[in-house]
């Protein structure tokens, strides 16, 4: 069938829908409505508040923010600060989130039938970010996007940039924190709840350190104009690409589906056990290269 074709045919099926424009808030408002007001009050009120304390927690203002936005760090050490945070976090992130739509399976258990589907197609648009698609059409009419801009491999070019081997990455050996890192994210696979709010902090560190990761490593001659850190730790110039405040915000609406009061402390715990975590991780990278 031609891209003509399937146009013709799309527009006559989506016709006697409803509206097709603003996904990410028709996710959100079919998400509210399958769990009800009461629910999704609480909820957004839990996650507002365990976002405030991740803010609060002392990897927010982890002496290596300061320390990488003052270009401290040579050629050579940031080099083995882009493995240790290769290892921990961005091999897997992707992962984590194919993990997470999977696994809301589990909604249609407790929720009307159906609901686990808007909590994905929200997980979706968040994918289609990491996996290289844009937000439009192509000359053809059909999705914008290609593969060599998602963003792990863009991360990937980083290390090329830095000179480090295909070989070298291979046969890396983090660090025990760089592992205790990694590890945590992927106890919570098989936990909807869990994951969902581990990723949504990850996104908040995400945000924390990219900016300076991206202004050390400019520091010692790497190009931070494109690649990789054009959609993280960007703050003028990569607003088109860079989505981490949109990504974050819907993973704290997973959140929000599933938290109550019974399992609500639980989820603080292992989301400020995470940050205890990163901390370490961030305050082992000061000292192994002060």
């Amino acid at each position: 069938m031609s891209v003509t074709n399937i146009n013709a045919d799309f527009e006559t099926l989506t016709s006697h829908w409803s509206s097709m424009n603003n996904p990410r808030e028709n996710a959100r408002k079919e998400m509210m409505e399958s769990v009800g007001a009461e629910t999704w009050t609480y909820g957004k009120n839990f996650a507002k508040q365990l976002r405030s304390k991740i803010f609060q927690h002392p990897v927010a203002t982890n002496p290596m923010i300061r320390a990488m936005n003052e270009g401290q760090f040579s050629f050579q050490q940031m080099r083995h600060i882009h493995l240790e945070y290769r290892h921990a976090i961005v091999q897997i992130f992707v992962d984590a989130l194919l993990k997470l739509t999977f696994n809301c399976e589990s909604f249609d258990n407790n929720l009307k039938p159906g609901s686990k589907q808007a909590p994905r197609f929200l997980i979706l648009l968040n994918l289609l970010d990491e996996l290289g698609f844009l937000p439009g059409l192509d000359e053809s009419g059909y999705y914008k996007g290609n593969p060599i801009y998602s963003h792990y491999p863009l991360y990937e070019d980083v290390l090329y940039a830095y000179q480090i081997s295909d070989e070298d990455r291979k046969h890396y050996e983090p660090s025990v924190i760089s592992s205790k890192v990694r590890e945590c994210l992927q106890a919570e696979y098989n936990n909807v709840l869990g994951l969902a709010a581990l990723l949504a902090t990850a996104e908040i560190q995400v945000m924390l350190f990219s900016p300076p990761l991206r202004e050390n490593s400019a520091k010692v001659g790497i190009n931070t104009d494109e690649g990789y850190y054009m959609v993280h730790g960007c703050a003028d110039n990569g607003q088109e690409f860079a989505n981490d405040d949109d990504h974050e915000a819907d993973l704290w609406l997973l959140v929000a589906m599933l938290v109550n009061s019974d399992n609500a402390a639980s989820v603080e715990n292992v989301v400020m056990n995470y940050c205890d975590l990163w901390d370490e991780f961030w305050l082992h990278q000061h000292t192994f290269h002060s």
